[in-house]
Parts: structure tokens; C-alpha cells; sequence
């Protein structure tokens, strides 16, 4: 039994690793999800894929996928939840052009965890996307042409 007065020992993904280094992107991958398989609670492969996807392989919407999957699978702490939905927000707003996917994770994130820099960086980032948003919705309006009046055009 631990006795506290360490702190646990964290996994490595050494061969993971290094084939990432090697640049053998797919091979890393697997050997991740080989990790994920053994313990799927443990947020880090899933991450590290999403990163991986991200930065390595170039595929921003197969890595908002698995930062999704380990939302949703993993334990996250409170430090890596921060981390994975400010990630996710703005993968979607960059990165896949897609600010309303965006919405969500910084409303989480400025709910979550309102006291932190992530949290208020959230809070205004939604109320600037709400903003846009709303002019966005404005210019709409003012850029249609007046509709006709019933019965065809008026005239003199």
C-alpha cells in the first residue's frame, strides 16, 4: 500500500516515444493505443496521439477527435481537462475554421474554471465568438435586398 510520502510513479511511453522521434509517426501511434488498451483510463496516450495528429501527421480533425476521446474515456486532472479544452477550442478556431464547435469547449472551460488565466482567456474568447456572431447575423440583415410588397413591385 502507497504511504503518501512519495509521489506515484508516472508511466513512460519510452518505445512511443522514441519512434516518434524517429519520425515513424503511424508506428508511435499504434504503440499508444497499444497503452490505451492496457489502461484507458490514463489520459496521456490519448493526448499524445492528439498531438501527434496534430502537429506530426497534419490531421487537425482526426486530433480534435482524440482530444474528444480522452474527454470522454480517460481521467483527466484538473491541469490536463484545462489543457485538452483549450486545445480542442482552438484547434476549432484556427486551425479547422470551425468556431462554433469552438462554443462548447470554452464554455466549459470558463464555467470549469473561472479563477484561472485559461478560464478568463475562455470567457472573453466566447463573448468575442458570441460578438461576431451577432454582427455576423446584422450584416445579414442589411445585406439582403428589401423584399417586394405583395403583389409585385410598387409603382406610380
Amino acid at each position: 500500500m502507497p504511504s503518501g510520502s512519495t509521489t506515484p510513479h508516472r508511466k513512460e511511453y519510452s518505445r512511443a516515444m522514441a519512434l516518434e522521434v524517429r519520425g515513424q509517426r503511424l508506428k508511435a501511434m499504434e504503440a499508444y493505443e497499444a497503452e490505451i488498451i492496457h489502461a484507458p483510463e490514463d489520459p496521456e496516450p490519448y493526448l499524445r496521439i492528439a498531438r501527434l495528429q496534430r502537429d506530426g501527421i497534419k490531421d487537425p480533425g482526426a486530433a480534435a477527435r482524440w482530444f474528444k476521446r480522452a474527454q470522454r474515456e480517460a481521467v483527466l486532472s484538473p491541469g490536463q481537462a484545462i489543457r485538452t479544452h483549450r486545445e480542442l477550442a482552438e484547434l476549432y478556431i484556427h486551425v479547422l475554421r470551425e468556431p462554433l464547435k469552438a462554443a462548447p469547449e470554452l464554455a466549459r472551460l470558463a464555467e470549469l474554471y473561472p479563477n484561472t488565466l485559461d478560464g478568463q482567456w475562455a470567457a472573453a474568447a466566447l463573448a468575442e465568438l458570441k460578438a461576431e456572431m451577432t454582427e455576423g447575423m446584422a450584416m445579414e440583415r442589411t445585406d439582403r435586398p428589401d423584399p417586394e410588397p405583395p403583389g409585385g413591385a410598387a409603382g406610380p
